[in-house]
């Protein structure tokens, strides 16, 4: 599956079939505003299938948001994000929607049978073996530069990098709040039918590493956009030893938080050791 727009190909071309079908036929050719009104009510349609309620709030405001919404008890609340983010939350979430995905044969598990299934996975044990699986190893291993330690470890920025321009930092004008029927944040994913495409994990493997974090680190989800994920630390490694063996670890689960950003397991290390925000990122 590409990145992210196979989905949304695979439903927008049937609303925009017509074009092709029109210069073959002699039928009118859709213009490049039929096409663009297609995909936007496409997407409007999509959105609508997200069963949770959605809170709009700027940007700078979603942290504190998200911790009143926590109290509030109307669901776990997970930062998305902007539109065009929420709409690639829907994206994945009605891939297995018959009417809006033309001759779908895939079903995928509720979010009951996903997160039972998070419970018989071993954590990292499994994680090597999905992605040995997907990268083709062959009983190789997937071994990124060990490095030194940094003298200034890299830190990342306070709240969910979703609320923020990724280019410029600066916080986004509206972002989006969804409140899920979860128990603990680390369920969010089974319930947004999250992953499973390039070197993502699908949604069980999600629940199960953030279930192991959140147990050993005190991780609590705040921000899950289309392709990045934000946690909120509470008891970060306490030493350089058990830093490096989370690195390890966290490359097994998202190897691009190395190979297309720390660029070694002691700079990242030293990032998961003393930053309470951590980020990750699938291509």
């Amino acid at each position: 599956m590409s990145r992210r727009s196979l989905l949304a190909g695979m439903a927008i071309g049937t609303a925009c079939f017509g074009a092709g079908v029109g210069a073959a036929t002699g039928a009118a050719v859709k213009s490049q505003d039929e096409i663009r009104k297609a995909e936007l009510e496409w997407w409007r349609q999509a959105i609508a299938r997200l069963p949770f309620e959605r809170v709009a709030v700027p940007g700078a405001e979603a942290m504190a948001a998200w911790r009143r919404l926590r109290d509030a008890g109307r669901g776990y609340p997970v930062v998305v994000g902007d539109e065009e983010a929420l709409g690639r939350i829907a994206e994945h979430y009605v891939m297995d929607d018959p009417g809006l995905v033309p001759n779908v044969t895939v079903r995928r598990p509720g979010a009951a049978e996903v997160i039972e299934a998070a419970g018989r996975l071993r954590i990292p044990q499994d994680l090597s073996a999905w992605q040995a699986e997907v990268f083709g190893l062959d009983g190789e291993v997937l071994t990124p530069p060990e490095g030194t330690w940094p003298k200034i470890p890299a830190r990342a920025a306070e709240g969910p990098s979703v609320a923020r321009n990724v280019r410029t930092g600066a916080f986004l004008p509206e972002v989006f709040i969804l409140l899920v029927p979860a128990a603990e944040g680390y369920e969010v994913p089974a319930y947004l039918k999250w992953g499973g495409w390039n070197a993502c994990p699908p949604d069980a493997y999600h629940v199960a590493v953030l279930r192991s974090w959140h147990d050993r680190f005190g991780a609590e989800l705040v921000g899950l956009g289309f392709d990045v994920m934000d946690l909120m630390v509470g008891r970060p490694p306490d030493s350089r030893e058990a830093a490096l063996e989370l690195a390890r670890e966290e490359y097994l689960y998202c190897p691009d938080s190395i190979d297309q950003g720390a660029g070694s397991v002691a700079a990242r290390a030293a990032h998961l050791m003393n930053s309470r925000w951590w980020q990750f990122w699938w291509d």
